[in-house]
């Protein structure tokens, strides 16, 4: 019986370049308007996914993938900004949970009353959703050559924070170690589909220390991840 391949995720062509790149026999294909490539690492299955930006698409891209492909795990891995002052550009986070970051707007806002300085709050139904455990210990086991490595939370949603105050806010009450826009849309249709699911991301840049955005870090986790195929 064939081996049920791999799935990995990355949003923007920077965050998967590599992944495509390592792959023997690779054939492209473009499934309801989502970019899929496949091929094998070391005989193993691998399907590369190009997600596009935003929680809505990480999720329909993964609901594509999964039907079209069966994948026995998927992995949702590329850039994020870093929300605790410890974290530096290259430093990876594991993810042991995801948690949506999105907000709306409070009762006062709405009626145009007065308003603290924060006037959004976070959706109470918003809860973390843990990685599959299993994929957890052994990409805490893995050493990372490039930086710090820590696991912690995911911050997932549809936005790229840049405002020092909101970031704190946020990190104080959802507790997360960084910010990307797609992993929480990805761990929740695996949920649904029953597909054991973890993010890992790599620090692009820190806010809260003044470091800028890179994604050159984006192919040192690819080559990182390819490394691992085998094992899981």
């Amino acid at each position: 019986m064939q081996q049920q391949p791999i799935l990995i995720q990355g949003a923007m062509p920077v965050e998967v370049a590599a992944l495509r790149e390592a792959l023997e026999g690779r054939e492209d294909q473009t499934l309801h308007g989502f970019s899929f490539s496949t091929g094998t690492v070391e005989g193993h299955p691998l399907v590369v996914s190009e997600t596009q930006i935003g929680t809505l698409n990480a999720a329909l891209s993964t609901a594509v993938g999964i039907g079209a492909y069966a994948p026995r795990a998927v992995i949702n891995q590329g850039l994020a900004g870093a929300h605790v002052g410890e974290l530096a550009v290259g430093d990876l986070v594991v993810g042991t949970a995801t948690v949506a970051l999105h907000g709306m707007q409070s009762p006062a806002r709405a009626a145009g009353e007065g308003c603290a300085p924060f006037d959004w709050v976070f959706d109470p139904r918003s809860v973390p959703i843990p990685s599959d455990e299993a994929l957890l210990r052994h990409f805490t086991q893995v050493p990372w050559p490039h930086g710090r490595a820590v696991a912690g939370v995911l911050g997932s949603g549809d936005l790229f924070s840049r405002e020092i105050d909101r970031i704190r806010w946020m990190q104080e009450k959802k507790g997360e170690l960084c910010e990307e826009m797609e992993s929480v849309g990805s761990y929740e249709c695996c949920r649904r589909f029953g597909v054991p699911c973890i993010g890992v991301r790599v620090i692009s840049n820190n806010e809260l220390t003044g470091e800028p955005f890179t994604d050159l870090v984006a192919g040192d986790l690819q080559r990182w991840l390819l490394g691992q195929i085998a094992c899981l």
